[in-house]
């Protein structure tokens, strides 16, 4: 239900939707990142899902292999729907029958260990960036202190609770033995703090 409230302000939508965003991209850069280190082809980079609506740039570059030096490009795509993104490594896609696709500079052309660094890199980058996000929310936010016991400052009238004399500051025990109360605690006597 208070789920469900939080998603009613715009503003809280943003915040997730870019959040999400920023996960997603930092998720898809750790498989580009190393797919680039082991000189893999990627052919696109993209955040989002859908048809592409912005293309950012084509970058162009050089990759060695078996003594031959070929040139490759690199799409980068925005997508209308940020929840999610891709990087399209050539030759990672089974052909009909299943099998591997072998082609030069090609997932599948690659050891073993490199396919399975490029792999196990999206998940430590959405590590690290979750790391890298709430560190520095937390070093200058802080984490609220949680009592260990709850405190009640104020009584509904005709709650349950009005008959009772009135102190300030009351403390609900935590658990009713603490208190020499054997009782459920909203039946044990309230103390003052």
């Amino acid at each position: 239900m208070q789920f469900l409230q939080v998603l009613t302000n715009p503003l809280n939508i943003i915040v997730f939707l870019t959040m999400v965003t920023v996960l997603v991209a930092a998720h898809e850069y750790g498989h580009y990142l190393f797919a680039r280190i082991f000189k893999m082809e990627i052919e696109e980079f993209a955040l989002g899902f859908g048809k592409p609506r912005w293309v950012f740039r084509r970058a162009t570059y050089k990759v060695e292999s078996d003594g031959e030096i070929s040139e490759h490009e690199t799409e980068f795509t925005v997508r209308p729907w940020p929840l999610g993104g891709f990087v399209r490594i050539a030759g990672m896609q089974p052909q009909e029958d299943g099998s591997e696709t072998q082609i030069r500079n090609g997932f599948y052309s690659k050891t073993p260990f490199a396919r399975w660094v490029v792999l196990f890199a999206g998940p430590v980058f959405s590590v690290v960036a979750g790391i890298m996000v709430l560190v520095p929310l937390f070093m200058f936010s802080g984490i609220s202190k949680i009592d260990k016991e709850p405190i009640v400052f104020s009584v509904e009238p005709g709650g349950r609770a009005s008959p009772a004399p009135r102190r300030p500051a009351w403390v609900i025990p935590s658990h009713p033995r603490q208190s020499g109360c054997r009782a459920p605690w909203d039946r044990c006597p309230a103390r003052a703090a």
